[in-house]
């Protein structure tokens, strides 16, 4: 999956409030790219983002 759909399908499921943890798997590839496209899009939309041992 490329980092700009998997970005937009975060911000799709952030929206709809059914979800409380959007996970990026680190042995995808390009999981690095995928990860920084989702939390730059999520903060964009005003999404707040935060570690999970928070």
């Amino acid at each position: 999956m490329s980092p700009t759909v998997a970005a937009q399908q975060a911000v799709s499921l952030a929206r709809s409030g059914r979800y409380d943890t959007i996970c990026v798997h680190g042995d995808s590839p390009g999981a690095g790219h995928i990860a920084a496209a989702v939390r730059q899009a999520l903060r964009e939309a005003g999404i707040e983002t935060a570690p999970l041992a928070r």
